[in-house]
């Protein structure tokens, strides 16, 4: 018997929002109340799993760090992250090309 996980497949834009899309569905990240967005690849470093999946195939769900405390992470490749800071929350999402996508959130931004 196996059990399927839900992989980040694609992380895409869209005028408004972004999009992490899993096999199961598509999570929306909205651009409004986003207040930055970073490429940084130690921003998982000394992370802990408070519910999700720990890296069979993805690291999704939520963790919690000293430096971001609670966020929600949908990563495939922990050196392409980029944290988005939002007032409340924190996402982590690894898109193919971070400084690309950073680029493209700070001129449609």
């Amino acid at each position: 018997m196996s059990t399927f996980k839900p992989v980040p497949r694609s992380c895409r834009s869209a005028h408004c929002s972004r999009f992490a899309a899993t096999p199961s569905r598509l999570t929306r990240m909205p651009r409004a109340g986003l207040q930055s967005a970073t490429f940084d690849p130690q921003a998982m470093r000394g992370s802990l799993r408070t519910f999700g999946n720990g890296g069979f195939f993805s690291i999704t769900g939520f963790y919690w760090n000293k430096t971001l405390r609670t966020y929600r992470a949908f990563v495939t490749d922990p050196r392409r992250t980029v944290v988005l800071r939002y007032e409340r929350r924190s996402v982590i999402v690894s898109p193919g090309e971070p400084e690309a996508f950073v680029r493209e959130l700070v001129v449609t931004n």
